[in-house]
C-alpha cells in the first residue's frame, strides 16, 4: 500500500511540474512592451510609438494584428456664433478618440515589432464644451491628454491591453 501511495504522489508531482512548465512557456510568449511606449501630442492628436515583443503570426487568420490607441482628456475650443463672432473660450472633457494600426505578418518580430499609431482629433459641440448661449460652432485650440490605452488584438483575441496615465 505504501508503494502505491508513493507512486501516486510521484505521478502527481510529475503532472504538476509538467503543467507549471507549460504555463511558464505560455506566459513567456505573451506579448509585452519592450519598454513603455512614447506618447506625443501632434497638434490635437495623440501618437503612441514603441516596440512590442512576443507577437507571432496567427496561422488561422494571417495579417490579423491590430493595435488600437485610445485617448481621453480635455479640449479647449473657441466658441462662435452664426456670424463668426468669437463669443469666448471653453474647456471640457472629450469622449475617447481612437486610432488603429494594422500590422502585416511580414512585419511581426518576436524580438520587437515596432508600432506608431495616432488617434483622430477630438471635437466638441458648443453644448458639450459649455460655450456661451448663442454659440453655433466651435474651433479646437488645444488638447490635454490625461490617459491613453494601447490594445493589441490578434486572431480576434486581446493579447495586450494596458492603460497609461499621461
Amino acid at each position: 500500500m505504501r508503494r502505491f501511495l508513493t507512486l501516486g504522489l510521484m505521478a502527481l508531482a510529475l503532472l504538476l511540474a509538467v503543467d507549471a512548465s507549460a504555463q511558464s512557456a505560455a506566459a513567456a510568449k505573451a506579448p509585452a512592451f519592450k519598454k513603455a511606449p512614447t506618447f506625443t501630442e501632434i497638434g490635437l492628436k495623440l501618437n503612441a510609438s514603441g516596440a512590442i515583443v512576443g507577437l507571432q503570426p496567427a496561422p488561422e487568420h494571417p495579417d490579423d494584428t491590430k493595435i488600437f490607441l485610445t485617448g481621453h482628456g480635455t479640449l479647449t475650443v473657441d466658441c462662435f456664433d452664426p456670424s463668426a463672432t468669437l463669443l469666448g473660450e471653453a474647456t471640457a472633457s472629450f469622449s475617447t478618440v481612437q486610432g488603429i494600426q494594422y500590422i502585416p505578418d511580414s512585419q511581426l518580430r518576436s524580438s520587437g515589432t515596432t508600432f506608431g499609431v495616432t488617434t483622430a482629433a477630438p471635437g466638441l459641440t458648443p453644448e458639450q464644451a459649455g460655450c456661451p448661449t448663442g454659440a453655433t460652432y466651435t474651433a479646437a485650440k488645444d488638447t490635454t491628454y490625461t490617459t491613453a490605452r494601447v490594445v493589441v488584438i490578434q486572431d480576434g483575441l486581446t493579447t495586450l491591453n494596458q492603460v497609461f496615465d499621461l
